[in-house]
């Protein structure tokens, strides 16, 4: 979250762009924070508002958040990129581990002669 432009360190779920620096329209706080929990997140983009999305929940807890922010993907990514995930806790120490996650794009490629190829990846 930010105040007069400066981000604050406390809990919050952000979307940073090719930077450290959360976007302010991509920041919220979170209020629950599970020891032990089991977080679930989604996170889409649509390519035709450019509109990158995150929500995320804990099991049986009444706390999700969601949050958007405006991106260009083709302004910010190269043509082939590698998909990372990231977590911090500042001062304190925890064990963080990916228990699943899957992949789906739909390319449309136009060639030459104005056929349309679908692909898809998952």
């Amino acid at each position: 979250m930010y105040e007069m432009g400066i981000e604050l360190g406390y809990f919050n779920s952000a979307i940073d762009v090719n930077s450290v620096i959360s976007k302010p329209d991509g920041t919220t706080p979170w209020t629950y924070w599970q020891n032990g929990g089991t977080e679930f997140v989604t996170i889409t983009f649509d390519p035709s508002t450019k509109v990158l999305k995150v929500s995320a929940e804990y099991d049986g807890v009444d706390d999700d958040i969601e949050l958007s922010s405006s991106v260009d993907l083709k302004e910010v990514l190269p043509e082939w990129v590698t998909v990372g995930f990231s977590a911090s806790t500042g001062d304190d120490s925890e064990i963080m581990n990916i228990k699943s996650w899957s992949f789906s794009s739909v390319l449309e490629k136009v060639t030459d002669n104005n056929e349309a190829h679908i692909a898809s990846v998952v």
